[in-house]
């Protein structure tokens, strides 16, 4: 009985370790800001590891200067499982074997580059586990409605 017990405190202690909140850090580089769960390890500018329930999850944050919208999903030649494309911004998400694949796209200013036009660009791109859906959505979206341009970024006083 005793050994029962025991079993079940460590499984509730476990059960609550796993319901615990998420926490988030924010990751600003010259061009971005944007909210990134604290356990994620960084392994190169921009870009993150982080392991939960023993399976591995990566994601990417990169800004740059698009010269032309490619409106296509890497989503292995199927339909992408999820899709937006508004003025300001292009997200879609779709299942890649046993991973899901979910790529946003924030759009700034536009300007004018040599014979061109140059749009300042932001993206997140994750890949997760199919089977975590439940435990990593609500991270992407926080993740994916935190991502902004640094230049709009609140900054907090103190004082």
């Amino acid at each position: 009985m005793r050994y029962f017990l025991a079993f079940l405190a460590l499984g509730g202690a476990s059960a609550a370790l796993a319901s615990a909140p998420v926490t988030y850090r924010h990751y600003t580089d010259a061009v971005l800001v944007d909210d990134v769960p604290n356990d994620a390890k960084q392994v190169d500018p921009g870009e993150f590891r982080t392991v939960y329930d023993g399976k591995l999850t990566t994601f990417e944050l990169i800004s740059s200067t698009l010269h032309s919208f490619d409106d296509e999903p890497d989503c292995d030649g199927r339909p992408p499982t999820y899709k937006v494309r508004k003025l300001t911004l292009s997200a879609y998400s779709c299942q890649k074997g046993q991973s899901v694949l979910y790529h946003v796209e924030k759009y700034g200013r536009t300007y004018k580059m040599g014979a061109s036009d140059g749009t300042d660009t932001i993206e997140l791109t994750i890949n997760y586990p199919a089977a975590q859906r439940a435990y990593w959505d609500p991270i992407v979206a926080h993740m994916s409605q935190s991502l902004q341009f640094a230049s709009q970024a609140k900054v907090k006083t103190h004082g």
